[in-house]
């Protein structure tokens, strides 16, 4: 019988080793691959006065990031998307006003932070890294029959589904000023601020709720908690098999630090979730080279490299 060969391929930097760092307070965060996996938390949050808060980063541009639904996927309804369409940011208060952010890019792979806003009297507003983007006359929701949201997912992105890294969820139960937001988007929550009605940092590994609500929430498909990375590591992973040979291909990555050193092939014939104790097949230097021929794998069998 033919043994499934299965590959990883990891990032190397030039000082740290694989992708650990200090960008937030925290040290753990959401990975999300964008096939299908998410958060959901049973909760019924705010239609009027509200801020929903958190801090993503991707390189894709139409994903979804946000949702609150009425039953799985939103089935019975849904409202309160925030997600990216070409890069702009997108939130929606239903009945029904889109508002957009002023400029796009926002899939560049770095960290961003993000609030939505509703007030009654005033309408919503859009805070991308503390500053105000975009803003709206709409000051509440009309979709009052929710009892779930996802991170990770939105019925209103053209993909609907997240690819990145998710931190720091937060819900608040009244409308945040921009000097609130600011004062506290890069840092860590005690988790009983007043007016916060839900809070998941991910650091202890889990999708708890951090504040005293305790409206855990549970991770979905191959949602994972992760170390702090510098560098994402590649999307889109796949693997052909050939004629003797495999081909493997991935998705390039966004280095803003100028930390990256190698991409690094792995091969096992079982699954895996650590590399600790194995040996690299291969490595490819030049960032910008997306794939990699594996020629030493025989009819779906490992041989030992030479």
């Amino acid at each position: 019988m033919k043994s499934i060969v299965r590959f990883l391929i990891c990032l190397w930097l030039l000082t740290i080793g694989f992708g650990v760092s200090s960008a937030w307070a925290g040290n753990k965060e959401l990975f999300l691959d964008g096939n299908g996996d998410y958060v959901e938390v049973i909760q019924d949050i705010p239609e009027i006065n509200f801020t929903i808060e958190l801090q993503f980063r991707t390189l894709l541009p139409n994903v979804g990031i946000f949702g609150v639904l009425a039953g799985p996927s939103g089935q019975s309804g849904h409202d309160r998307h925030i997600y990216l369409r070409d890069g702009f940011l997108q939130q929606r208060v239903w009945a029904d006003e889109t508002i957009n952010s002023v400029n796009s890019g926002y899939n560049d792979g770095l960290w961003h932070h993000y609030a939505m806003v509703v007030e009654r009297g005033v309408g919503q507003k859009m805070y991308v890294d503390g500053q105000i983007k975009s803003s709206g006359g709409k000051d509440q929701s009309d979709f009052y029959w929710q009892d779930r949201f996802w991170i990770g997912f939105s019925n209103d992105a053209l993909d609907r589904f997240f690819a990145g890294l998710i931190d720091e969820v937060r819900i608040w139960n009244y409308a945040r000023t921009q000097a609130e937001i600011q004062a506290t988007m890069n840092t860590t929550l005690k988790g009983n601020e007043p007016g916060l009605v839900g809070y998941w940092n991910f650091d202890d590994g889990t999708a708890n709720d951090s504040s005293p609500y305790r409206n855990h929430g549970t991770l979905q498909g191959n949602a994972k908690i992760v170390p702090h990375v510098t560098l994402m590591p590649p999307l889109y992973q796949r693997a052909v098999a050939l004629n003797n040979s495999v081909s493997l291909s991935w998705r390039t990555i966004i280095d803003p630090t100028g930390q990256f050193d190698h991409y690094a092939i792995y091969r096992a014939t079982r699954p895996f979730s650590s590399i600790s104790g194995m040996t690299p097949i291969g490595k490819v230097a030049d960032i910008n080279v997306t794939n990699y021929l594996d020629n030493i794998a025989i009819n779906g069998k490992n041989t030992i490299m030479p």
